[in-house]
């Protein structure tokens, strides 16, 4: 029988082989750390200094502890005790010493040391050669010993437990006082010793910077001496003691160096690591997976622990469908498992393979991903050949290149505009589709909806993102043809924002429809309105490199109105538009109204006689009763008499008002004909108007004439 005590201890043995095998404990190795330090008076490597910004930032990428010092004490964000030299660096190198063997076995610690601060390093180093921890980089920048004098740095020898040696100086100026002095130092490094002079300042490619000469420099490149076209010219920028830690090159060239010599750290492990994913999954990791291999050793994570993450993988895979995790699955997971749990992972999946509005397809060196969604997350659903598409949804649109996609589009969302945008190497293209239409937008910005709503996204360089439109509407006001390099992409408007709807001729109109005009040119565009609106004017401003030109049309004619800026609407009202470099806007202008201006129906004894009037001329309609009026016209007054009068206009003429001379036995009393009344306004002659113009005349002893305001 087992006693109380190995019951607990086997019960323990078992918890740590689970955690183990979850990758939920896990060797840890050390994490590095940057020493970085300040030269006398607190000068000037942490305050702002491009260095100490670009190291910082650097140890930040790589989980590696950023310690910045004094130059006489080794205490985190310590300040200048402002005591002697000897008796500074003196205290410089105890401390360093209890630190360094404060640190766990096999830390790896770089340091880097400005002026006083380089000397005092320089001296810790020479000091302490304990293995217990990996001195990967000293670096020191402009370094200067006691008294402010180089040549006293003779004193040091780099010793061959340093990985990396770089030492760089200037001998343009004070400080130190021997500025022109050799600043080259003895080493031993088993790796490098990279020393040199550093006298003009760079750009962080290794260009040089210049400044403009005065007038007393001679020699200036670029120098002109004639009055007529005087230049002083230019040279390079020198550096000084302080200009170092500013230099953008040396900022970068540091940087570098950290950031490679810890790469360097993880490359045998991570080819060990790459075969051991081979063998488990059956291919080489991607370019994604080996960069979270590597982030997990940055992290400390050993071998072991990033096998047991592997073995976790494939179990989950195994179990959800039986397949071996594409490389997005692998990362989802991976990136997921530590917030969720893989039951809810596995519901996350199988809710995205049924509800996700859209998949896309997203297409890198040829190889496919499918996509779907779960609360606007993307979620991978595995490789997927081209074109291929979830039972319940049908292929949208394509763009069929080595790093292109598809889309799929849910069933139940049918009959709606898909916005793609496709990222590459950060540069972001956007595309919209529907049923299998597609039309390019060029280069945008992330997360961009030229139509619709977000969707979801991957953020990633080589990503994508995805918006949805709300369904086309089943009977829009318009639809243009707008052209583009003589394609012609046809969109329904309505609602303010035009919903692409398929590729078409010129001039094609779907049923239902009227052809009102166009534009014809490769850039061009035609316009269809809906049939109840086909008497009306429309305006389009036709948008061709951001530069918009407006027509108005009506009954298939164009007349060009000049450029206009977005949206402008000289008549009516904005019905949509398509804001982009090459789109488009369309306005509903009023009725156009062909009839004539007003219809008379003329009674002589007690007998109504219709005639037509406009624009001068008068014609019979037949005969009529009491105040008719052919469709489409209102009355405006009546002289209700055996020989009078009924006044019908044209409903753009409703609210004018009319002059009647209602002539009977060649006498012509006339009235003022308006809003359902009839004014008489006495005797006048033939064609007389008090106001307005004459608009008809029936010349006759019995007739009339009429005038409109």
């Amino acid at each position: 029988m087992r006693t109380r005590f190995e019951s607990v201890y086997l019960l323990l043995l078992s918890i740590i082989a689970v955690l183990w095998s979850t990758g939920l404990l896990a060797q840890a190795r050390p994490r590095p750390v940057i020493v970085f330090v300040n030269g006398w008076q607190d000068c000037c490597a942490w305050n702002f200094s491009t260095i100490g910004n670009e190291v910082a930032e650097t140890a930040s990428n790589l989980n590696m502890i950023f310690r910045r010092t004094s130059w006489d004490s080794f205490e985190s964000e310590s300040l200048e005790t402002g005591i002697g030299t000897l008796s500074g660096t003196s205290i410089f190198v105890n401390q360093g010493i209890q630190f360094f063997n404060s640190l766990p076995y096999g830390t790896d610690v770089y340091l880097i040391g400005h002026s006083w601060g380089g000397d005092s390093l320089l001296d810790l180093v020479s000091t302490y050669n304990d293995p217990r921890i990996n001195i990967r980089l000293l670096a020191v920048i402009d370094p200067v010993s006691s008294a402010g004098m180089r040549a006293s740095l003779s004193k040091h020898t780099v010793g061959n437990h340093v990985e990396y040696f770089h030492n760089i100086w200037q001998l343009n100026a004070p400080f130190p006082d021997d500025f022109d002095e050799d600043g080259t130092i003895s080493c031993n490094a088993y790796s490098s010793c990279d020393q040199r002079e550093n006298n003009f300042r760079r750009n962080a490619d290794g260009t040089n910077l210049t400044e403009n000469c005065t007038w007393a420099e001679f020699g200036c490149q670029g120098r002109v001496e004639n009055p007529l076209e005087a230049k002083p010219g230019w040279k390079l920028q020198r550096t000084t003691h302080q200009d170092l830690l500013d230099d953008d090159y040396v900022a970068h060239h540091i940087a570098t160096i950290i950031t490679e010599l810890a790469g360097h750290r993880h490359a045998q492990e991570l080819t060990v690591l790459s075969q051991s994913f081979l063998a488990m999954f059956g291919r080489s990791p991607s370019i994604g997976e080996k960069d979270f291999i590597n982030s997990r050793l940055a992290a400390g994570i050993s071998q072991e622990g990033i096998l047991a993450i592997f073995q976790r993988t494939k179990n989950f895979f195994a179990s959800l469908n039986g397949n071996s995790p594409s490389p997005a699955e692998f990362l989802w997971f991976n990136f997921n498992i530590g917030t969720r749990s893989e039951t809810l992972l596995s519901t996350i999946i199988s809710s995205a393979l049924a509800n996700s509005p859209v998949f896309v397809g997203d297409v890198t060196d040829n190889f496919g991903e499918l996509y779907g969604s779960f609360n606007s997350e993307y979620v991978p659903l595995g490789g997927a050949g081209w074109r291929s598409c979830p039972n319940n949804s049908t292929l949208a649109g394509e763009e069929s290149t080595p790093s292109g996609f598809w889309t799929c589009l849910n069933n139940l969302y049918s009959n709606r505009n898909i916005v793609i945008g496709d990222v590459e190497q950060n540069v972001a293209s956007e595309y919209i589709i529907n049923k299998q239409y597609k039309v390019a937008y060029g280069s945008t910005s992330w997360n961009h909806c030229q139509v619709g709503t977000f969707s979801f996204r991957k953020m990633d360089p080589d990503g994508f993102w995805v918006c949805l439109s709300e369904p086309l509407p089943s009977s829009p006001e318009a639809i243009i043809g707008d052209v583009r390099n003589n394609i012609g992409y046809r969109y329904v408007v309505s609602g303010s924002k035009g919903l692409l709807l398929d590729t078409s001729s010129w001039n094609s109109c779907p049923s239902g429809y009227s052809y009102i005009g166009n534009s014809m040119s490769v850039d061009g565009f035609w316009l269809c309105v809906r049939n109840d609106l086909s008497n009306r004017r429309f305006i389009v401003g036709d948008v061709v490199n951001n530069t918009g030109f407006a027509f108005q049309l009506y009954n298939g004619s164009a007349t060009g109105m000049g450029s206009l800026g977005w949206n402008s609407c000289p008549t009516g009202a904005l019905v949509g538009n398509d804001y982009h470099s090459n789109g488009f806007w369309i306005c509903k202008g009023d009725i156009v109204y062909t009839g004539p201006d007003a219809y008379i129906g003329d009674v002589r004894f007690n007998t109504g006689y219709l005639y037509s009037v406009s624009n001068g001329s008068v014609g019979f309609a037949g005969t009529a009763g009491w105040n008719y009026c052919p469709a489409g016209y209102q009355l405006v007054g009546t002289n209700f008499h055996s020989n009078g009068f009924w006044l019908c206009a044209r409903p753009d003429f409703v609210n004018s008002a009319f002059f009647v001379g209602d002539v009977t036995n060649n006498s012509g009393p006339a009235y003022k004909v308006q809003s359902y009344s009839a004014t008489y306004w006495g005797g006048f002659s033939w064609n007389s108007c008090p106001f307005g113009y004459l608009i008809g005349t029936y010349m006759d002893s019995n007739g009339f004439w009429i005038c409109r305001q």
